[in-house]
């Protein structure tokens, strides 16, 4: 019998896929090490991805390394430069010059091929970069993945052993079986799209921000202060987390080091499933909607999309759904553990980024409207822990900030030092009103451009939800899914309006939730006046109030035919949405 209970133990389960994880860090091919950037003659170690303001405007500079090319002989590499490649040598011998296609492509890339120009093992590429355009120069080199094409069979056996150990946990945390099986939908379409994006594709913060300031706590064994770098004003949880995987991970390969980072991410994405899809069970009544609304949480485009983004939007989102789950089951049950983790809940988001504070703000607010509805304050320890909590994130979250004060500094945001490109009006209008020919005739959004409605802040949030500010799909068919689902989450919009109209005392939390984040996105374009402060990553937690809100508005159509046609579009928005992001797979 003990064996048999031993067996039944998920965590069980976790030692194979400890000893198979490195099996899912694709490419496993050739390694690049050795690099050093040369600056006006002046020679400096550094590893990828490379960014700096040390190199003048309009100046050359070199970057050399090596790669460690197998038996092989595949070497094919896609560059970042920052911003033109002028030459590559390879040995000493210069590479064809036909063979770089897009020298000056910083934001796609160019692919290039070594493999005919290479030998087995080591060999020395040096690569002289101009900096046209002025900003920092230097360059970032991703392998190339390529979604079903790069799986072979450990990649497949991994994955398997990742759903059934993740069934099995379910299973002991008591859910049901239509239940464990859309978490482990969200977890393969997660494992779909992780095999074809890169760990700096279709990623914010300056794209590799995050990576500076995981580099400068290992360089300097110290937390920067706020100002150091562009996103040294967040809090430094993850970043210490990050900068202690990169240093093992760098001994082998530095994109070792990212692509685990992205693993780490899909990890707490997983969990992120696991609390939504329990919070929409507890939601809604019907069983039939429970479901469906859990369909569209696990394959929502832009969920999907953060899941192996590197940086703390993730695990924010983790705390956020975290607290939102345990609030709703005090608000339904009245019982105080469901309280202190849903503060604990709160307090994870608080650590990680700070929007947290609007989740714990909202449940500040939801708490004070429990005690006048129960008429009953929890334990005194109870509050005891609440306190704690509240003081021990906070503090973790924002010290720097407190020490800035001590030290007569005032505290600095990397907002105020964007590219004037991104400012946006702020008037009146512009969050009244909603350009629809701009919203149907242009598939994707864009921060830096107007086409795509970003001067104004409902057609640039709603489109955001869907996809963020990049183009996932950017085929003719993709842009055609991309407009229908467009089409289809505006009319979802529309819903949320007279759901939150016609709203039960029950889904005060959700209520709560959905305001203060809306609210503090709102107030961050008003405040700043910049395109990028306004996407829908900053709140991606409000993706449970939305459907809530949207199902509840259905409910309340009196003609049925409208109402079945509504979840039939629900249906559609499902299918295109698993589609849009499996077929670039292939």
């Amino acid at each position: 019998m003990k064996i048999r209970k031993i067996l039944r133990e998920p965590l069980l389960y976790l030692l194979p896929l400890l000893a198979l994880a490195w099996f899912w860090i694709i490419p496993t091919k050739s390694s690049i090490s050795d690099v050093v950037l040369t600056i006006d003659g002046v020679s400096s170690s550094e590893s990828f991805p490379i960014s700096t303001y040390k190199i003048k405007n309009d100046s050359e500079f070199l970057i050399s390394f090596n790669i460690d090319v197998k038996e092989n002989k595949k070497a094919v590499y896609k560059f970042h430069p920052d911003d033109c490649i002028l030459s590559i040598e390879i040995n000493g011998d210069v590479f064809p010059q036909e063979m770089i296609k897009e020298p000056c492509n910083y934001s796609s890339g160019t692919m290039i091929d070594f493999s005919k120009y290479v030998q087995i093992g080591l060999n020395k590429i040096e690569v002289k970069i101009k900096n046209s355009y002025g900003g920092p120069g230097g360059l970032r080199i991703d392998y190339p993945y390529e979604g079903f094409s790069s799986i072979g069979f450990k990649h497949i056996l991994f994955s398997i052993l990742l759903l059934i150990t993740a069934a099995l946990i379910l299973r002991k945390f008591k859910f049901g079986i239509f239940a464990t099986s859309l978490v482990l939908l969200g977890i393969g379409i997660r494992l779909i799209y992780f095999s074809y994006t890169s760990p700096t594709e279709r990623v914010y913060d300056m794209e590799y921000g995050h990576f500076v300031y995981m580099n400068m706590i290992i360089e300097n064994k110290q937390i920067p202060q706020t100002d150091a770098c562009w996103s040294c004003n967040h809090p430094p949880l993850y970043y210490l987390i990050g900068a202690g995987i990169i240093s093992i991970f760098n001994k082998m390969d530095p994109f070792y080091s990212l692509r685990f980072l992205q693993q780490i991410a899909m990890l707490f994405s997983f969990v992120s499933l696991a609390f939504g899809v329990a919070l929409l069970y507890r939601l809604f009544v019907d069983k039939k909607i429970s479901i469906l609304s859990s369909l569209l949480f696990v394959v929502w485009p832009g969920f999907v999309i953060t899941a192996p983004r590197i940086g703390n939007d993730v695990p924010y989102y983790l705390g956020a759904l975290m607290c939102m789950l345990f609030a709703q089951m005090w608000w339904n049950k009245h019982k105080s553990r469901y309280l202190l983790l849903s503060f604990l809940g709160a307090g994870i988001a608080v650590l990680f980024k700070s929007p947290g504070f609007v989740v714990l703000g909202a449940l500040v607010i939801m708490f004070i409207c429990g005690i006048f509805r129960f008429w009953e304050l929890p334990r005194l320890k109870i509050i005891l822990g609440i306190f704690v909590i509240v003081l021990f994130s906070a503090i973790g979250s924002q010290y720097r900030i407190v020490s800035d004060f001590f030290r007569d500094k005032a505290p600095s945001l990397a907002v105020v030092n964007v590219n004037s490109g991104l400012n946006v009006k702020t008037s009146l209008g512009s969050f009244f009103y909603f350009d629809a020919k701009d919203y149907f005739m242009e598939a994707y959004t864009s921060t830096w451009t107007d086409s795509g409605g970003r001067q104004y802040f409902w057609n640039f949030f709603i489109k955001s939800t869907l996809f963020g500010e990049y183009s996932v799909w950017n085929s003719k068919l993709g842009k055609i899914f991309a407009s229908v689902l467009n089409f289809i989450n505006l009319i979802f919009f529309l819903l949320i309006f007279f759901g939150i109209v016609n709203m039960k005392i029950r889904n005060l939390p959700s209520f709560l939730f959905f305001t203060a984040l809306i609210a503090s996105l709102i107030f961050i374009r008003a405040r700043y006046s910049v395109s990028c402060m306004q996407d829908f990553r900053y709140i991606a937690p409000i993706l449970i109030p939305m459907l809530l809100f949207t199902f509840e508005g259905t409910q309340i159509l009196q003609n049925v035919r409208l109402r079945l046609g509504i979840y039939f579009s629900m249906l559609i928005f499902v299918v295109l949405s698993f589609l849009f992001i499996v077929l670039p797979g292939f």
